[in-house]
Parts: structure tokens; sequence; C-alpha cells
């Protein structure tokens, strides 16, 4: 079960658009806990689109926005070298390939990998978030007429 921690945002234009927004969560495997952040800001100049999963061994770190090398592992030596790996990564966008599988699974009648299981789990999450940022006490910037 994925439960949502702590969420925030900022409407920096006064338009009534969350621009700066996060997001910490839970999710639930095996009796433990295990965090997870997402962090978005609509108004960065700096465009990225970064997944990183921290594991007991070795960091992955996919970088979407990158040309080449998109997908990283970072590991230390016993002698605290770093090790870097870049393992194969597909060229092909995400969704595409979610399509791809989904039309798959209507063809054959396997379950895909996401279902309306998946579905209404992020619809709640998502349906937490929206409560939660209604209720964020607003935020003091002077107004655009007062400059």
């Amino acid at each position: 079960m994925t439960e949502v921690q702590r969420v925030g945002g900022w409407d920096t234009q006064q338009d009534d658009i969350i621009d700066v927004a996060y997001l910490d969560l839970a999710f639930t495997k095996d009796g433990r806990m295990i965090p997870g952040q997402v962090r978005n800001s609509w108004i960065d100049p700096q465009k990225l689109v970064r997944l990183t999963v921290n594991g007991s061994l070795k960091t992955a770190t996919l970088n979407d926005a990158q040309a080449g090398n998109k997908l990283s592992l970072h590991s230390m030596t016993p002698d605290g070298r770093t090790i870097l790996e870049y393992p194969s990564y597909p060229d092909n966008e995400p969704l595409h390939l979610e399509c791809e599988h989904f039309l798959k699974c209507i063809e054959s009648g396997a379950r895909p990998r996401t279902d309306a299981n998946n579905a209404y789990q992020v619809v709640r999450i998502l349906s937490d978030v929206e409560q939660r940022l209604a209720r964020r006490p607003a935020l003091n910037v002077p107004s655009k007429s007062a400059k």
C-alpha cells in the first residue's frame, strides 16, 4: 500500500495554479516502509526528467532528458572507489511501450502489468494530494499591483 506522507506547493504566479510542488510517499513492501519523493516545477528553466532509486548495493539513475546513457548504475568498491555502469536502455518512449504492451495483452488475454487496481491506487493518491493542497495555507506574496 502506498500512502501520502507530506505534500506542498506554491502558486508563485498568483494564478491559482501550483507552479512548484513536492510529494513524499511511503511504499510498504513485505512489512518494510520504503520512502519516495516527487519534486516538480513548471516554472524551473531546467527541464529535468530524472528518477533515482537507492538500493542496498547500487543506486540507479534514469535521466530521460539526456540523449545517451540515460540509465546509470552507481556503486562503491570495498576500498571506496566509485563504479559507474551504463546498462542498455531502449530508445522507445515509455508511453509507446506501455500502449504496445496493453495492445498485446488485449490480443492474448494476458493480464497487463498495470490494471484497474493500479489505476485505482493512482487516483486515490492523486485525490489525497489534491485535498491536502486545497487545505494548505496561502502563500503571502505581495500582489502584482503593489509593485
